[in-house]
């Protein structure tokens, strides 16, 4: 090592007094013989160059605009910043390259990241440049970010943002809040549905078949207030599907007949050589889209006679059932309200947008059934329409699995309780539900201080059966007026022969 060349504290503080061209000459001989010392002794210089460059309003520039003046390397520049010095003398860690905005324009784009995820629409790394730069011209300020500046950015935040993955997903479904679930479950507490029994808790839905919006994208990078633990999504457009499929599955692990919608008025000539024909129910729409006729006939030919046939096996003729689906408003129907309320089912939407969460088919069933649909190819024998609907049907039978359709109860947060083998009886557990998509559930109050009457007056007064954002037991006015011997319809009293 070139003794000449090693810098001491003095020696460094009288190079601060010397005039830029010596300085400059300086430092270069200086940060050189840097990379020959020994370890202790490089910490040493390194920090009082970090204290020169302090001093000299070095913070301003770049790491690239320093290592030019200094011929040196980006990396020892960088290496000099984030060295952690002795406090009292005044030297601090820097992380990244030097700030940008100010502390005030740095808290603004910090609570834009935090609303853009409230609202469902987590920022990308583009997204927060840009609005950095539209910060800076707001205050008159030149835009001189860099490439990497966003990088430095979440760095130097660490403690308020971070980086994570999110998931495609239907825009609006981004937007359900955590009060929402908590008062779907507790709406679910208040109507006693530990007390009903698990063959007569049933939930419908549809799904679609065909060219999957989702199929070909991929999880993004997105920027999230650093308190996020669960899931993170990004909205996509709603796609059109072109077949069509009704489901029904019950809290003891079975299925109903299923149902498909085509946009053929019948089945093909060729579907009677198939093992779908005579175990579903088809039905025709001009887009294969559910409609409140089709929805009605289902529910009218498999759903009643199935609560019928299941009150007679468990030898409770006048047992209470419920049936869970979502806001469509092809479910939105006073005539069939009222038929519920009359043969005591319960009929309760899910709240708007939150089937991902919520709602059990949708919690495992439906991927499992897609996945056997990717892996079915089309038979040669048969014809195209014929073929997709048989490897619709065959996939739905091999989805048929009462662990899956147990497991789907269990994930929307309605456990079913095994005992001695048999489902007695399905609890409420929102706790698990609530960590996978909002993060810890200890720090959200999940028990709601109402009691069961107050949940279901509240929710009776806000049902609005023009709306689609309507949800709650829909019938429970209709149920009330069965039970004070009126009409559910036109609430006139029935006199009985």
């Amino acid at each position: 090592m070139n003794n000449d060349y090693f810098c001491t504290e003095e020696e460094l503080n009288e190079i601060i007094q010397r005039s830029p061209p010596q300085m400059e000459r300086t430092i270069r001989m200086f940060i050189r013989q840097n990379e020959k010392l020994l370890p202790k002794q490089k910490k040493a210089q390194l920090l009082m160059f970090k204290q020169f460059l302090k001093t000299s309003n070095f913070e301003e520039y770049s790491n690239r605009m320093i290592s030019l003046a200094f011929d040196c390397s980006k990396t020892l520049t960088s290496k000099v910043w984030k060295l952690e010095g002795d406090e009292q003398d005044g030297i601090q860690n820097k992380t990244g390259a030097p700030k940008k905005l100010n502390d005030d324009e740095t808290q603004i784009l910090i609570n834009w990241i935090q609303k853009k995820y409230n609202d469902g629409d987590p920022p990308q790394r583009y997204e927060i440049m840009m609005k950095a730069r539209k910060i800076l011209m707001k205050n008159g300020k030149v835009d001189n970010l860099s490439k990497n500046w966003v990088e430095c950015f979440i760095e130097q935040n660490k403690e308020k943002i971070k980086k994570t993955k999110a998931s495609p997903m239907e825009e609006l479904r981004c937007q359900v809040g955590i009060e929402t679930v908590i008062e779907w479950f507790d709406l679910l507490k208040a109507n006693k549905i530990s007390d009903i029994a698990p063959g007569l808790i049933i939930n419908i839905d549809e799904t679609g078949f065909g060219s999957s919006v989702t199929k070909n994208l991929v999880k993004k990078t997105v920027i999230v207030p650093e308190n996020i633990n669960g899931h993170v999504f990004y909205p996509i457009p709603r796609q059109k599907k072109h077949i069509s499929a009704i489901l029904s599955i019950t809290a003891d692990g079975s299925m109903l007949k299923p149902g498909i919608i085509g946009i053929n008025k019948n089945l093909p000539p060729d579907a009677n050589r198939t093992t779908f024909f005579n175990n579903i129910y088809y039905y025709s729409s001009q887009k294969a889209f559910i409609s409140k006729k089709i929805f009605g006939d289902y529910i009218k030919c498999e759903v009643i006679p199935y609560i019928e046939n299941e009150r007679k096996r468990i030898e409770k003729l006048d047992a209470r059932a419920i049936i869970l689906v979502d806001g469509h408003l092809s479910h939105h129907d006073a005539l069939l309200e009222a038929i519920f309320a009359e043969k005591n089912i319960f009929y309760a939407f899910i709240p708007p947008h939150s089937s991902h969460i919520l709602q059990p088919l949708d919690r495992c069933l439906f991927s499992v059934l897609k996945n056997h649909y990717r892996n079915k190819r089309k038979n040669k024998n048969l014809m195209t329409f014929t073929s997709k609907l048989e490897n619709i049907f065959i996939s739905i039978q091999e989805s048929q699995i009462t662990s899956h359709i147990l497991k789907s109860f269990s994930r929307s947060g309605l456990k079913p309780d095994l005992l001695d083998g048999c489902i007695n009886r399905v609890e409420v557990c929102p706790e698990h539900l609530i960590d996978e998509f909002y993060g810890n559930a200890n720090d959200h109050e999940i028990e709601s201080d109402s009691s069961p009457d107050e949940v279901i007056e509240v929710h009776k007064n806000h049902r609005n059966p023009a709306k689609d954002a309507s949800w709650g037991v829909m019938n429970q006015s209709q149920i009330e007026k069965i039970n004070q011997g009126l009409c559910p319809l036109c609430g006139q009293m029935v006199e009985l022969n």
